[in-house]
This record gives C-alpha cells, sequence and structure tokens, in this order.
C-alpha cells in the first residue's frame, strides 16, 4: 500500500492540496491515477514534452492553490 503522504506531496507539486483522510479512503486505482496526473504534470511545467493524462475526476472537488 502506497504511503498516503507520499501521494499528499505529490499532488502538492501542483498546488493541489488533499487532506489524509481523503487520500486513505481512495482505492488503488484512484490513488494511482491521482499520482499518474500530478507527476505528469510537474514534469509538463518544466518544459518537458510530456503527455498529461486527463485531471481525475474525484480531484475537481479540491481547489488547485497558488504559492
Amino acid at each position: 500500500m502506497r504511503d498516503p503522504h507520499m501521494t499528499q506531496d505529490i499532488l502538492l507539486l501542483v498546488c493541489i492540496k488533499v487532506p489524509l483522510a481523503h487520500i486513505r479512503r481512495w482505492t488503488p486505482k484512484q490513488i494511482e491515477a491521482a499520482e499518474k496526473w500530478a507527476g505528469a504534470m510537474h514534469f509538463r511545467a518544466s518544459d518537458n514534452i510530456i503527455r498529461v493524462p486527463p485531471k481525475p475526476t474525484f480531484l475537481e472537488r479540491y481547489k488547485e492553490r497558488t504559492a
């Protein structure tokens, strides 16, 4: 099982704050989708040419935060 702190940190790379309690309730597929999307978004932001999967719909409820 993935450490929810790691998932939270990966999401924070793209300024999305998700409470640990929420992440702990996600399915393994949801965790994988969230990490895959956030990781790709982070790498793309560094001017890398990378294909970003669609943002998982369950992440829409969490607002993106700046700085």
